[in-house]
């Protein structure tokens, strides 16, 4: 028996996101994550993260916490039950 741990690739198939005034960002995305046996996972992931930047010409994206939702699920329902929920 081994003790390595299984790689898994995650690819990004679409994302959107928006940014906040305080530079924060919510991005929506569908992503892949495939292991080495070649199995896929397709699912859509909501994520919160902030911009950053060292002050020496390098910034980037640090993510903080996400929510996945897998693919069995179905999407338009799950946004309906979101819309419906906020507007309460």
């Amino acid at each position: 028996m081994s003790n390595k741990k299984e790689m898994v690739h995650f690819e990004t198939i679409k994302e959107k996101a928006i940014s906040s005034s305080d530079g924060r960002f919510l991005e929506l995305s569908r992503k892949c994550a495939k292991d080495s046996k070649g199995e896929e996972f397709e699912f859509t992931s909501l994520t919160l993260g902030e911009h950053w930047s060292n002050g020496e010409g390098k910034a980037g994206k640090r993510f903080k916490k996400s929510f996945t939702i897998p693919k069995a699920f179905d999407l338009e329902a799950v946004g309906k039950m979101f819309l419906d929920f906020i507007k309460e």
